[in-house]
């Protein structure tokens, strides 16, 4: 996520603030991170990613800026500017490195460009969700669906009512759990219609497919049920009380939602498919650039100390003075892998007419298609 840091503020004098104004050292230092991200995001070499971390960093530090007229007077805001302002070195030397070829960081932010992380991911996600006034309801009704499930013989095991004198003489021992062996039938028998009353008919749809393709979302563990596995008894060998049947499934529902990758626009995933499937498009591959730091520094290396001469003479040397190892000119080539290892982790959601569903292509299944030659911005049949 780029960092927010605020470009003007209030022109209060009050001495126990930071100044905040148009000319402060505040301002000036938070313009000069900014014009360096946006400096470095005209060298990017994919023309979305530079649109991306454009609109991003310029959203960020605005509302950053109207943030910090409210929290300025707060004892935590000088902390809180002060870890903006290395977020936003960070974002920029990141950005930098980037720039120069280092394809660790150059994968990040393309996999941040195209949704698979970041707040892009939250935002290409939300049209799925179902709303959060429903979710509320649900939650909170939740007992009510227990009781309407056991009265209709759904299987669901209740505690007797303890107020009950005669009840609770009359009531036997509860039975010990199930082996562990069968956890087929100490699933709690709730555990579909939770999955029904959460998930979108497009996003169980994605999920089952995710789950069928066996994608992982980049530096976690996959999905592993497209429903949550909730036990119908406790450890004690008692029914699953109801709060605790209530946190498990928002517990399951918020892991579900970190884990799934959300599906691309059809124009989108089809100009990416492009991308990493041919060089269609070499123009937007290579893109002028400046000189980069790292061909500077082999071209007069006889010019500058090295690490030996700097220590013995007790110089000090910035974080750049050094080449970066890690540094490569990037080439078409190298572009399309990486354009294909993100383009592999991007679902296309559809409506199949013919079956009447949603159907979900993914990009790794894509890249071993040939393109329709009539296809103008629709999907790729799956």
């Amino acid at each position: 996520m780029l960092p927010t840091l605020p470009l003007n503020g209030s022109t209060s004098q009050n001495p126990i603030t930071p100044d905040l104004n148009a000319d402060s050292q505040h301002a000036i230092e938070a313009r000069s991170l900014l014009r360096a991200i946006l400096r470095e995001s005209t060298y990017l070499p994919d023309p979305q990613a530079r649109l991306h971390v454009h609109q991003r960093a310029l959203t960020e530090f605005r509302k950053w800026r109207s943030k910090a007229r409210r929290l300025r007077d707060s004892p935590e805001f000088e902390t809180r500017l002060k870890e903006k302002r290395q977020d936003a070195r960070k974002a920029a030397r990141e950005l930098h490195r980037a720039n120069q070829g280092e394809m660790t960081v150059l994968r990040k932010v393309l996999l941040a460009t195209y949704g698979r992380s970041g707040k892009r991911r939250v935002e290409l996600l939300q049209p799925l969700l179902v709303p959060i006034e429903r979710q509320r309801l649900f939650f909170d009704g939740i007992a009510d669906l227990v009781i309407q499930k056991r009265d209709a013989g759904g299987g669901v095991p209740v505690l007797p009512n303890p107020t009950d004198g005669q009840a609770k003489a009359k009531a036997k021992p509860p039975k010990p759990p199930p082996p562990a062996s069968d956890k087929s039938k100490s699933l709690h028998p709730l555990n579909r219609d939770i999955a029904d009353a959460l998930l979108t008919p497009q996003l169980s749809a994605l999920v089952k497919s995710q789950l069928q393709h066996g994608i992982l979302r980049p530096g976690q563990s996959g999905l592993t049920q497209a429903r949550p596995q909730i036990l119908a008894l406790a450890t004690s060998g008692l029914p699953m009380p109801v709060s605790r049947l209530r946190n498990l499934s928002q517990d399951w529902y918020r892991d579900m939602l970190s884990r799934v990758l959300p599906p691309l626009p059809a124009a989108e995933w089809n100009r990416l498919r492009d991308l990493a499937n041919t060089t269609r498009r070499p123009h937007e591959i290579l893109v002028p650039r400046r000189r980069s730091a790292a061909g500077a520094g082999r071209s007069s290396s006889s010019s500058i100390p090295s690490m030996l001469e700097l220590v013995v003479s007790g110089a000090q040397f910035s974080r750049g003075h050094f080449e970066n190892r890690e540094a490569r000119n990037l080439s078409p080539r190298m572009m399309q892998r990486a354009w294909a290892e993100v383009f592999k982790l991007c679902p296309l959601l559809r409506w199949d007419e013919e079956w009447k569903t949603w159907a979900v292509t993914w990009g790794e299944a894509a890249l071993k298609l040939p393109r329709p030659a009539d296809e103008v911005e629709g999907p790729a049949s799956s």
